[in-house]
């Protein structure tokens, strides 16, 4: 018995070794913390039944039982422990006081029992071959640790069909090694006393035993590992539904999620209805919607294959619920097509709203640039010059909102046409010259002499954006001047980065508020001046076209000093001539265009105005009549088609936008009677005459039926080029003939 007795001692010296030595180096968890303290307790209990059986007087059996009962009272304790972190149950607080305080209440009575017969009434001490046997008499405290032990063992039990159900059945067998650990040590402890074994004492072996136990089932399943514990959480508690099975398709693993979302997995049997689920709900339908009862799953299908070996060892499927991401999706879905109708609608408003605005306000520039023309007296000449530059300011802020709303939509485009670059800014500074006049500003041009006279680009946006800049500079500039320069830098042999610069003396802007000088619609406002300030939609939609030609705008400012824009853009040289002085250039390339205007009549030739604004018609007929053409006009569709019946033209020129038919339907009316044999409309010309010319616009009225077209407010030197081109040869007389 006694070399029993050591063996039993020398196992459990190694298990208290063993766990020491995870402790200190190996990666570990609360629950080999616990095992470590229950090594260590039943290593005391081994070590006091040893000291029991070399007993020789009844002090070495006080020795002998007090250390057995540091095992007796605090194992029970450390299962309870063990198993609540497993079942992640947290015990209540009068419990965990009564189970402490009868555990201390024990050890206590049975540390101070030579003094008192609570715990033992009498000790025996008798020897048998060399071997001590202990009788006791228990006295009333001893009932109080069984019941205590057996409350313990009932709680136990409690925590492990928890934590089975917790896991859903998947640890049953770890948890089955768990309950018999637990039930082992107290049942040899009571096969012991109640006489099923005489002479031995079954608990403390059966102890080590349970200890043994824990640690094959902590240590061979990872049942407490730190991180595969974390990720059996996560799996377990995850929102997407997991199904794990072989290749054999026999299912390995699924997680509660996946119940909730398919109860059916709960009562499969057999392989062939786990084969049916998997082919009939996920098979094949990977990012699909699946619908099932009133909601939405998709499918994920994952190979597994082992390690290095490259066969398929079977497969995970992941379901996920979407119907909250399909609702989701479709509020999106549909806001998004409220917001795309709201800026159809937006758009269409202020396409047609421009368009109102645009009429008459084209009426209005054509007739003070005729006015102009005439020799009038000082006053009146002033006057035609103030609405002149009123109106063009005012056409630029509607093309810029019309040109935003395109930008927007994405409907606008731009289109490189060749251009003189000395005119294109002659142009454009012209445009700008009444407003300058009106503040008494000088307006000087500088223009680097080497500049190639000729390049493809994107003249009218080029344009339009200078104008922009210049009619800023002119606002906000009170005294002083402003300077415009064009230089260039060389690319390559045939490309140049176009550089424009405007220079004003004006109010200038803060450091603070050039980061937002290009937002769209941003307020500018100067505190030198409170009464200047300006929605900046033309440097805004003038950014936006610089950056579409690949270009860029910079500005450099300084408060009550004046502010200096610098726009680049890259350009194709089409001709390598430089265009020498600036003032020469332009004054014999204007000089070349007003003898194109002499350069001819037409009085054979018969032309057609439709337009629905009759100002528009008088500005048109007389600008024709100074080639003595014989003009006649049409107020709306209907008229013009009427009138191209009874008299051959020409040219008609039709306004594209008109109430009831536009000039698009009339266009079709009358090239459908062409094609019809109608010989009155044999070699007629069709000219659009429209107010949102942009880049596109000569595909557009091409592919709509047009020649060519001319935009509003019409431009001399354009209706020039366009009668010398489409009237025919017979008509037109040079001058002198």
């Amino acid at each position: 018995m006694t070399v029993i007795a050591q063996f039993q001692l020398i196992l459990a010296v190694i298990s208290f070794v063993t766990m020491v030595v995870m402790v200190f180096f190996v990666r570990t968890s609360n629950q080999q913390h616990y095992l470590t303290a229950l090594s260590s307790f039943v290593f005391l209990g081994v070590l006091g039944y040893y000291l029991e059986m070399t007993a020789s007087e009844i002090s070495d059996v006080h020795i002998a039982l007090r250390l057995e009962y540091m095992m007796n009272c605090f194992v029970p304790l450390i299962f309870v422990c063990y198993m609540m972190l497993f079942s992640k149950h947290r015990m209540d607080r009068t419990i965990r006081f009564l189970l402490c305080a009868v555990s201390l209440l024990i050890i206590i009575s049975v540390y101070t029992s030579a003094f008192h017969r609570l715990y033992y009434r009498s000790i025996s001490l008798e020897r048998k071959n060399g071997v001590s046997y202990i009788s006791i008499e228990p006295g009333p405290l001893y009932f109080v640790w069984i019941a205590w032990v057996v409350l313990s063992l009932v709680y136990y039990v409690w925590l492990i069909i928890r934590a089975d159900k917790n896991y859903r059945g998947q640890r049953r067998f770890e948890l089955s090694l768990c309950l018999i650990a637990g039930f082992i040590p107290w049942l040899g402890f009571f096969m012991s006393k109640f006489g099923v074994v005489k002479d031995y004492e079954l608990g403390n072996p059966l102890t080590l035993l349970a200890e043994y136990i824990l640690m094959y089932v902590t240590l061979r399943f990872g049942l407490f590992d730190t991180i595969k514990n974390a990720k059996e959480e996560y799996i377990r508690t995850m929102d997407e539904g997991i199904l794990v099975i072989n290749s054999y398709g026999t299912p390995q693993f699924h997680n509660p999620r996946l119940e909730s979302m398919f109860p059916e997995v709960k009562d499969w049997n057999d392989v062939d209805e786990i084969g049916r689920f998997v082919t009939d709900t996920m098979e094949n339908k990977e990012n699909m919607n699946i619908p099932k009862d009133g909601r939405y799953y998709k499918f994920e299908k994952k190979e597994m294959r082992g390690g290095r070996e490259p066969e398929i060892r079977g497969y995970i499927y992941k379901v996920m619920d979407v119907t909250e991401t399909n609702e989701y999706n479709r509020q999106l879905s549909s806001l998004r097509d409220e917001a795309l109708r709201a800026s159809q609608v937006k758009n269409i408003f202020i396409a047609n709203i421009s368009h109102e605005i645009r009429a008459p306000l084209n009426s209005i520039i054509n007739t003070s640039e005729r006015l102009q023309d005439m020799k009038l007296p000082k006053e009146i000449g002033e006057y035609a010059n103030n609405i002149d530059s009123a109106s063009r300011s005012l056409m630029l802020l509607i093309n810029d909102i019309l040109d935003i709303s395109k930008m927007e939509a994405g409907k606008l485009r731009i289109n490189k046409e060749e251009y003189d670059p000395a005119l294109m800014l002659y142009d454009s500074v012209s445009l700008e010259a009444p407003l300058a006049r009106g503040k008494k500003l000088p307006l000087k041009v500088t223009v680097n002499p080497e500049l190639p006279s000729l390049l493809m680009g994107y003249d009218m946006r080029i344009s339009q954006c200078i104008s922009n800049i210049i009619d800023n500079a002119i606002k906000y500039t009170e005294e002083g001047h402003v300077e415009i320069s064009m230089d260039f830098e060389r690319i390559s042999e045939d490309r140049i980065s176009l550089i424009i610069s405007c220079e004003d003396t004006g109010i200038g802007i803060s450091e603070e508020q050039i980061p937002h000088l290009f937002d769209t619609f941003s307020v500018v406002n100067s505190k030198r001046n409170k009464d200047l300030n300006t929605f900046s939609v033309s440097l805004s939609m003038s950014k936006r076209l610089i950056t579409m030609m690949k270009g860029d705008i910079n500005v450099s400012s300084e408060q009550g000093k004046g502010s200096t824009f610098t726009v680049r853009v890259p350009q194709t040289v089409r001709d390598q001539e430089p265009i020498g002085s600036y003032s020469q250039h332009v004054k014999k390339e204007k000089k070349k265009r007003e003898d194109i205007r002499k350069s001819f009549t037409a009085p054979d030739a018969r032309i057609l105005v439709c337009d629905d604004m009759q100002v528009n018609i008088v500005v048109a007929t007389r600008d024709m009549e100074r080639y003595g053409c014989k003009v006649d006009s049409a107020l709306s569709g209907q008229q013009c088609i009427e009138m191209a019946k009874q008299q051959h033209y020409d040219i008609i020129f039709v306004d594209h936008l008109m109430p009831g038919m536009d000039g698009i339907e009339v266009i079709n009316i009358l090239k459908s009677r062409e094609e019809s044999g109608d010989r009155i409309l044999e070699g007629t010309k069709f000219i659009a005459m429209t107010g949102n010319a942009g880049g596109d616009s000569r595909e557009y009225y091409l592919n709509s039926g047009f020649d060519d077209y001319i935009s509003k407010p019409v431009d001399m030197n354009r209706l020039t080029q366009l009668l010398l081109r489409y009237l025919p040869q017979s008509t037109v007389r040079k001058a002198g003939e």
